[in-house]
């Protein structure tokens, strides 16, 4: 909620070109939020390209970045109808996934299906998939991402290869044999 207030707060101003301190913002609407929360809020603000930071001391400014504004502008944020996935996808996990991601357009070009469908199909529907990155939770991410993979690939692959292709997507911390349902890589 924090990060979603702070987000719009600063989308407010976004013309002015002024740095707004993270704690007023919070205080002026009576939202309790500490010096460290209130660093934490603006690094990954910061870290996903949303705002712009400057900290002096233990103070932290910030500003929202033209990404920022595009964001909420393309994401319908105005609606109240916004989606906040509970598995966010971190700036680092996006990394990794993006180059599993790379991996595995690799391997469908390498397998059968590679000689059915073409190159440019293939990379658009890849395109699409990193650009959900920004957007989706990990869970939500890896199902469209299967989808993809089984209908590009259904008739074409057996399920056993298509199994074998997407296991790089199924990572989940094992404990003492059992798995733990775990979608933060």
């Amino acid at each position: 909620m924090k990060i979603r207030y702070l987000l719009l707060a600063l989308y407010e101003h976004k013309y002015n070109g002024k740095l707004y301190e993270v704690g007023e913002v919070f205080a002026s609407s009576g939202i309790r939020c500490n010096p460290i929360e209130c660093r934490e809020i603006a690094r990954t603000l910061e870290e996903d390209g949303l705002v712009k930071t400057l900290t002096v001391e233990d103070t932290v400014y910030a500003q929202i970045s033209t990404d920022g504004v595009e964001f909420l502008d393309e994401n319908n944020f105005f609606t109240g109808s916004s989606y906040l996935p509970q598995d966010r996808i971190k700036p680092l996990q996006r990394e990794v996934l993006g180059n599993k991601l790379d991996e595995l357009c690799q391997r469908l070009r390498e397998s059968s299906l590679g000689k059915v469908i073409s190159d440019a199909t293939l990379d658009r529907e890849m395109a699409e998939l990193r650009s959900l990155l920004n957007l989706l939770g990990r869970r939500s991410w890896v199902q469209i991402l299967k989808g993809k993979v089984y209908e590009l690939a259904t008739g074409k692959l057996s399920q056993e290869e298509i199994n074998h292709l997407l296991q790089d997507f199924d990572e989940r911390p094992t404990l003492q044999g059992v798995q733990v349902p775990d979608y933060n890589i």
